[in-house]
């Protein structure tokens, strides 16, 4: 998810420093990941960001059987942006606190499986004209295997947000080959 909002250009996937403890416990049914993220430095001569951000994600896999597979979990990122920004000669400055909350449920049953997502996001005062901005965003991805080789799938995407930004919704298709244990050849519509 890359959706950037005012000035913050932040995204989960953004490049940056860090440090993350991961792992499984109680029978390896119990996956945990913890981060701490450096905060955005900016370009040269601009401090943008000294704040650590902290991520935090847990999952418990209640079954877990050749034919059956159950798991539940919840995330959690809480992040600010020190903002700087040059407009003319005029040096700006924001700061935007935001977290990040979500949950995941996981069910595989027999050749077919469901694979959900959903998160809340909040930012404090993203943009120079100030206000708060909440996003909320949804998928579902159910995935049946054909035969041994081919899988077909349906997935529904759904982005909310508050009266500034547009709400977005998708509903795509796939079937996928699988050539090789690398190679797979996928039609998406």
């Amino acid at each position: 998810e890359a959706l950037s909002v005012g000035l913050n250009r932040f995204a989960l996937d953004s490049a940056t420093l860090g440090a993350r403890v991961f792992g499984r416990l109680l029978e390896k049914a119990l996956a945990y990941e913890v981060a701490a993220v450096a905060g955005d430095p900016g370009p040269e001569g601009f401090e943008r960001d000294d704040w650590k951000d902290l991520f935090v994600r847990l999952a418990y896999t209640f079954v877990d059987e050749a034919s059956r597979h159950v798991e539940v979990g919840a995330l959690g990122y809480l992040g600010r942006s020190d903002i700087k920004e040059q407009l003319g000669g005029v040096t700006l400055h924001t700061r935007d606190d935001f977290w990040i909350g979500g949950g995941q449920i996981d069910l595989g049953w027999g050749p077919a499986s469901l694979h959900t997502l959903g998160y809340v996001r909040r930012h404090g005062d993203p943009t120079i004209q100030g206000g708060a901005v909440t996003v909320a965003a949804i998928r579902a991805e159910a995935v049946v295997t054909l035969g041994e080789d081919i899988a077909g799938g349906v997935r529904y995407e759904e982005i909310y947000g508050t009266a500034a930004l547009r709400r977005e919704g998708i509903v795509a298709s796939h079937l996928t080959y699988l050539l090789a244990p690398n190679a797979r050849v996928q039609a998406v519509w």
